[in-house]
């Protein structure tokens, strides 16, 4: 019975405050992985951080900001989709979603350039590249929900002006 009830909520469509039609399951499973990813990654490059003998501490203080923003973006938007969690997300949380996509491609087209062009070793390149390339594949993912949302958003705006 309860396996019935998680079925046809997340098979619904559900009517958002601003018009935008969203399939919730679709949402999580574009977002969440970018969310989860982000999470994980920059959390545990918190503890690499602090424990790294050849920072100084303005270079600690630094990368633990951007670690940090990452850290918020992906915590609250992970919030975000659970406290909606069978409802429409709402336009607030769309462009959350916007800020940590742009934030994510931005910083790794910066930082994985960088990176693969300064003098480092092979190893700190190609791992460095692998989780440059698996974060903004994950954040191209995740715009896919910000399209259904604005091609909802269009439809149903259309809809309603007939």
């Amino acid at each position: 019975m309860v396996g019935a009830v998680v079925t046809d909520v997340a098979a619904t469509s559900f009517q958002g405050v601003e018009g935008t039609v969203w399939y919730m399951s679709s949402v999580v499973k574009l977002v969440g992985p970018l969310v989860a990813w982000s999470v994980f990654v920059w959390g545990s490059r918190l503890r690499n951080i602090w424990t790294a003998d050849d920072l100084s501490t303005n270079g600690q203080i630094l990368r633990t900001v951007f670690a940090g923003i990452f850290l918020a973006l992906g915590c609250a938007m992970g919030w975000r989709l659970w406290a909606r969690r069978g409802r429409a997300l709402e336009q607030s949380t769309q462009r959350l979603l916007m800020v940590l996509i742009i934030w994510t491609v931005g910083f790794w087209l910066v930082r994985g350039i960088g990176i693969m062009v300064d003098d480092h070793t092979l190893g700190f390149t190609v791992v460095h590249t692998v989780l440059m390339v698996i974060s903004i594949g994950l954040a191209v993912i995740a715009s896919r929900a910000l399209n259904a949302a604005n091609l909802g958003s269009i439809s149903s705006s259309r809809a309603v002006a007939r």
